[in-house]
């Protein structure tokens, strides 16, 4: 449901842990049952204050949903149960909680989404350093991380929010009496996160926060009254009448898997948001990963991205600089948002510089470089990664696309082995020359042939020819009676040094033809990622209908011995469309499930994909949840945009 048919969503903003909002919202529950509406608390976490179960009495609280994972169990929001009583409104405290394993949405947010979707008012609150935007400065001020986090767009689509605060004195005097820690906890919390310092610094950014988004005051909840006449502050750029933006300028950020990546993608967001323009995250996949899985950084950078409003994109290529450029010309980027790196200047050498590429690329591409966090330890090991955006089809629909790049090494990395094919035999001659009457000229070759080996490895095959002719040169001249002469006298020597020519030949051509294998089976993973991507789209934008057609050419496509789509009927689940013999019956017994749609599960069983190509399943379930997520967002935000 969208428009009016939508459910009104009241947050309470919290400027700090345990200010009261719990105690507020449930006591706007007990007003609100007064009045005679169906109120049901789907989940509210007491603490076993007595403050707050006592507000409980009167109220229809639902018994929470059981999930038992690995010998421990989690009370979580029976969302089936609530989308079947369909009461008027609903309880959901925590909005930024992580779901427990086994269920259809990994965030409380989404639930609380879902619930708005089949028109069900939801009152529920969260604390401000849950607020996507938010957690690079409250770890700065707090000095704890937040992993737990809710996009700005589904607060800030809200029809009424209300921030609770209390003096710091108040709030510390609270803990000081044991009321929210355990007395032997209180005085460690008084000096840390609840010290009056970073209170009233909280207090600041939840109000900063409130008035960026128009919410500070009681007026501003007021002309938020009701859904149809709700509007969100939106980016620069022309609207259309269904929220979507036309004409709009992009902004690229590289993506990198060391710790300041979320870091670097909220500076980037900013950035976005102040110029109006759209966010891409671009990752490049390079030969040297041979990951064939989605690493667990990227998946977290992609979900923060998704939350920031951003889109993701692959490429892979040996040249990281020149791939970063050429997405951003061929998306006619006008940002580029690079992270310092702390490469050595051995591996811009071999590899070329990001940064230094971008500068020389031209007045077109305005770079922002976003210095690393001062408490990193320089010459920490980073991980350079790539990502990029999908650019819209007409009427604004975005699709995924894939880059290709031509197979060549970058043009440092080919000099530098140019100059290792002169250095590094020299070097191994000069170690010999004092062994030559013990090594032996057998001896000698060997020793140069893992020199050419190295120059194969760096530059390809024409370095590596060139490092043999320096070789058998150096060996004929310093190491070969007659010495300081390119005289041979002997038959063993000429053929010794032909074999050395053919041996070092072969072994070059086959160290080149390995490099080139890798760059293509990073280019032809990037692909396959695409295209996993791509389908996730049609999937997810086609809904329930289109997806039930595509079951059996899942199960033939990824060989699993079965695929359904299952819709959830209360505790049970009925089978919608299967595909194969053996299908799963409820998504705890599938090997890997996805929420596709409002109940409707997609599980897959078990087969040769399960086993060989488990990634590829992953890489799948994971691509339409992103997707999911994405157009949840994209909803969410045309709900809270004019017109």
């Amino acid at each position: 449901m969208t428009g009016t048919n939508r459910g009104r969503l009241h947050v309470y903003l919290g400027a700090a842990p345990a200010v009261g909002k719990t105690y507020a919202t449930l006591e706007e529950a007990r007003r609100l049952a007064g009045q005679g509406v169906q109120v049901v608390v789907g989940l509210v976490e007491t603490h076993s204050r007595t403050s707050l179960t006592s507000l409980l009495d009167g109220l229809v609280v639902l018994p929470p949903r059981r999930i038992t994972y690995r010998d421990r169990s989690y009370d979580e929001l029976d969302l089936p149960a609530l989308l079947s009583e369909r009461p008027q409104t609903v309880v959901v405290d925590e909005l930024a909680h992580s779901n427990g394993p086994g269920l259809g949405h990994e965030k409380r947010w989404q639930d609380v989404d879902q619930l708005l979707e089949a028109g069900i008012d939801v009152l529920t609150n969260l604390n401000v350093q849950h607020l996507a935007s938010l957690c690079d400065e409250v770890e700065r001020i707090t000095g704890l991380a937040q992993h737990e986090t809710v996009p700005d767009e589904l607060v800030a689509s809200a029809d009424r929010i209300e921030l609770v605060s209390v003096e710091a004195s108040a709030l510390r005097a609270r803990v000081g009496a044991g009321e929210i820690f355990d007395p032997g906890t209180a005085t460690a919390a008084l000096t840390g996160f609840f010290s009056a310092g970073r209170i009233e610094a909280l207090d600041q950014l939840a109000r900063r926060w409130m008035s960026e988004h128009g919410r500070l005051g009681p007026e501003a909840s007021e002309e938020r009254g009701s859904l149809a006449s709700a509007t969100v502050p939106g980016d620069d750029g022309e609207q259309q009448g269904d929220g979507r933006r036309v004409d709009s300028r992009r902004l690229v950020v590289l993506l990198s898997g060391v710790h300041e990546g979320d870091r670097l993608l909220r500076r980037a967001q900013q950035i976005a948001k102040a110029t109006g323009c759209d966010l891409i995250g671009l990752r490049v996949r390079e030969p040297s990963d041979p990951s064939v899985a989605e690493p667990s950084w990227l998946q977290g950078q992609r979900r923060l991205l998704t939350e920031l409003g951003g889109r993701y994109a692959e490429v892979g290529a040996e040249d990281v600089a020149r791939a970063v450029l050429q997405f951003a010309a061929s998306e006619q980027a006008a940002h580029l948002v690079l992270g310092a790196s702390r490469r050595s200047r051995l591996y811009e050498l071999a590899h070329g510089s990001v940064v230094s590429s971008a500068v020389r690329a031209g007045p077109d591409l305005e770079i922002h470089l976003v210095p690393a966090p001062p408490s990193r330890r320089p010459g920490a090991d980073e991980e350079e990664a790539t990502q990029g955006p999908p650019p819209r089809l007409k009427g604004g629909a975005p699709r995924r696309i894939i880059q290709w790049h031509r197979s060549e090494l970058p043009l440092r990395r080919r000099l530098a082995a140019v100059a290792l094919a002169f250095v590094a035999p020299a070097l191994v001659a000069a170690a010999l020359v004092p062994l030559r009457a013990s090594v032996g000229l057998p001896g000698t070759l060997m020793a140069l042939l893992v020199a050419v080996i190295l120059v194969a490895g760096v530059g390809g095959a024409g370095p590596a020819a060139l490092a043999t002719a320096v070789g058998i040169l150096l060996s004929d001249y310093y190491l070969t009676h007659p010495l300081h002469s390119f005289r041979l006298d002997r038959l063993d020597q000429i053929s010794a040094l032909i074999a050395f020519a053919a041996v070092a030949g072969i072994v070059s051509v086959l160290v080149n033809v390995l490099t080139n294998e890798a760059i293509v089976g990073a280019r032809r993973r990037a692909v396959a990622d695409g295209l996993a991507r791509l389908a996730a789209d049609c999937v997810a934008a086609a809904g329930a209908p289109a997806l039930l057609r595509t079951v059996e050419t899942l199960r033939r496509t990824l060989d699993l011995e079965g695929v359904a789509v299952l819709r959830a009927s209360g505790p049970a689940w009925e089978v919608e469309a299967s595909s194969g013999e053996r299908f799963p019956l409820r998504p705890e017994e599938a090997t890997s499930f996805v929420e596709v749609g409002a109940g409707l599960v997609l599980v897959f069983g078990g087969g040769r994909a399960v086993a060989e190509e488990a990634d590829l399943v992953q890489a799948f379930v994971s691509e339409i949840r992103f997707e999911q997520e994405r157009i949840q967002l994209e909803r969410i935000g045309r709900l809270g945009s004019p017109g």
